[in-house]
């Protein structure tokens, strides 16, 4: 865009220069005894319309480039201020998690009360919901039931990953 505005503007002095080198008709002259010459310019009245649309178009061409330049700078400099971007997780989220997860939205009770993986149940990560609160965010009480059953039935009572308080859910609930 501020190579447009630049070329628009380049041809728009061009087009001036050009007009005024082929009407614009100027004289020196240095009357006797006078130590400063006069300088004459004239330019036929019929051409002075064209002159001041000229200059207009001008004008208006470096009023352009000066606000495509000034925008230009100025999103540059909104970007730079910009936070850089979280890079993708190295690993992605293991199969029976998916598994896990696609059973608590489907409410396919079997598939969760069948869950014997410790590491499925207390997978977390900082980008996405953990079993249990993607199962309290569906809202499903069968479901949210069977996510505690399965984080209960665990070895040794472990509470694996276990529900955690990002969205107000009490551990009081589940360690019935």
């Amino acid at each position: 865009m501020k190579t447009a505005a630049a070329a628009i503007l380049a041809l728009s002095a061009l087009a001036l220069l050009l007009f005024l080198g082929r009407y614009v008709v100027c004289s020196v002259e240095a009357p006797q005894g006078m130590l400063n010459p006069s300088l004459d310019i004239e330019l036929p009245a019929e051409r002075q319309p064209q002159l001041l649309a000229l200059i207009v178009w001008l004008a208006t061409a470096a009023y352009f480039y000066g606000v495509v330049a000034w925008a230009k700078g100025r999103i540059g400099e909104l970007g730079r201020r910009l936070p850089e971007p979280e890079p993708e997780p190295a690993v992605r989220q293991p199969p029976e998690v998916k598994r896990l997860k696609d059973a608590i939205r489907a409410g396919d009770l079997r598939a969760i009360g069948k869950i014997e993986d410790e590491d499925a149940l207390a997978y977390m990560d900082e980008h996405l919901l953990s079993p249990f609160e993607l199962a309290d965010l569906y809202g499903d009480e069968r479901v949210i039931e069977a996510v505690g059953k399965a984080y209960r039935k665990q070895p040794g009572g472990r509470y694996g990953g276990g529900p955690t308080n990002r969205f107000g859910i009490s551990r009081e609930r589940y360690e019935e």
